[in-house]
This record gives structure tokens, sequence and C-alpha cells, in this order.
């Protein structure tokens, strides 16, 4: 049930994120990228890079 409601909240999450960021011209927003190293799996909920260089990381939870 708490994994249920975790993945519910990044999709809602991500689907306001792509209303609010839809016609932004100077920013990119990833969504669930899935990072291997050494061995060890980590994930980023959603990921938002402006033209500036400037980095938000944004971890949901529910």
């Amino acid at each position: 049930m708490r994994t249920k409601k975790g993945i519910q909240g990044e999709r809602e999450s991500a689907h306001y994120l792509d209303h609010y960021f839809k016609d932004a011209e100077n920013h990119v927003l990833l969504h669930d990228l899935r990072f291997v190293i050494d061995g060890e799996v980590t994930q980023i909920d959603h990921l938002i890079i402006n033209r500036a260089g400037s980095v938000y990381l944004l971890e949901t939870k529910n």
C-alpha cells in the first residue's frame, strides 16, 4: 500500500511540474532517473536544470 501511494505521489508531482514548466524555454525537466554506480542503485524523482546551470533535484514524498 505504501509503495502504491508513493508511486501515485510521484505521478501527481510529475503532472504538476509538467504543467508548470510546459512553456519554459529556459528549463529542462526530467522525471524518474535511475543510476547504477558500483552495483548500487539510486533513483531521482524529478530533476530541473536551467540555462544558467542551476540544478534542482526534487524527491517526492506522499
